[in-house]
C-alpha cells in the first residue's frame, strides 16, 4: 500500500507482515519510513512459511547485502514506446559525453549532424539482425538532427537548458507540439508516463 513516491516526515513506524515475494518492493515500502527522523520497521514473519523462516535465520547477512537481490526489470528495448521515451536521453547523453566541444551547456550550438556516425555504429552493433528496427531509429535520429540544426540555424539555439528557449524540456513541462520530442528524464523514477486532462466544455442543446 506505500511504495514509491510516497514521503511523509510523519512515517515513523511501519508493520511488515510477511517478506514480500519481491525484493524490490520489501526495500520501496521499508525506505518510507525514517524519511526525516530515525524510524522503525517490524518484520512479522510466519513461522509456517519456508521463505519467511529463511528470512528470519539469515536476517542480518540479507540485510546488508540485499541490493544484490533486487530482481531485474523486464524490458522489451526496441519498441516504439521505448525509442520514443529513451531516444533523445541517449543522443544528448552521448553528444556531451564522446564529443569533446559538446559537453558544456552553451555548447548545444555546436552540434553537426556527423556527430551521430559513433552512436549510429553502436546502437547497430546492439540491434543486431533486426535491421527493420535499427531503420526505424535511425530514422527518428535523422529528424531529431534535422530539427537540431533547425533550431540553431532558424532560432539561434545555443544552450541545452535555457528555460523555454533552451533545447531540452524536463517531462513535467512538455507539451503536445514540436518540444515534445526533445523530452529528456531526469531521474530513473519518470518512466512513467504522464496523464493529461483536456477539459470539453459541455455541448448546447437544441433548445438553446
Amino acid at each position: 500500500m506505500i511504495s514509491v513516491g510516497i514521503d511523509i516526515d510523519r512515517f515513523n513506524i511501519m508493520l511488515i507482515n510477511g517478506q514480500p515475494r519481491n525484493v524490490a518492493e520489501y526495500i520501496q515500502a521499508s525506505s518510507r519510513i525514517g524519511r526525516k527522523n530515525k524510524g522503525l520497521v517490524v518484520n512479522l514473519f510466519d513461522a509456517n512459511r519456508a521463505r519467511d523462516k529463511s528470512h528470519f535465520e539469515h536476517f542480518i547477512p540479507f540485510h546488508q547485502a540485499f541490493y544484490k537481490s533486487v530482481e531485474p526489470i523486464s524490458l522489451t528495448p526496441f519498441t516504439g514506446n521505448t525509442l520514443e521515451k529513451m531516444l533523445t536521453s541517449i543522443m544528448i547523453t552521448y553528444l556531451r559525453h564522446k564529443v569533446p566541444e559538446m559537453g558544456a551547456n552553451d555548447a548545444a550550438k555546436n552540434f553537426k549532424p556527423e556527430m551521430l556516425v559513433g552512436l549510429k555504429t553502436e546502437i547497430q552493433q546492439r540491434f543486431g539482425d533486426n535491421g527493420a528496427t535499427y531503420n526505424l531509429l535511425e530514422k527518428k535520429l535523422d529528424l531529431l538532427a534535422e530539427d537540431w540544426t533547425y533550431k540553431i540555424e532558424e532560432h539561434n539555439l545555443t544552450k541545452y537548458d535555457n528555460g523555454k528557449e533552451g533545447l531540452l524540456v524536463k517531462p513535467s513541462e512538455k507539451d503536445f507540439g514540436e518540444d515534445a520530442k526533445w523530452t529528456v528524464m531526469q531521474s530513473m523514477r519518470e518512466i512513467d508516463t504522464n496523464s493529461f486532462i483536456e477539459k470539453e466544455l459541455p455541448k448546447k442543446s437544441n433548445n438553446g
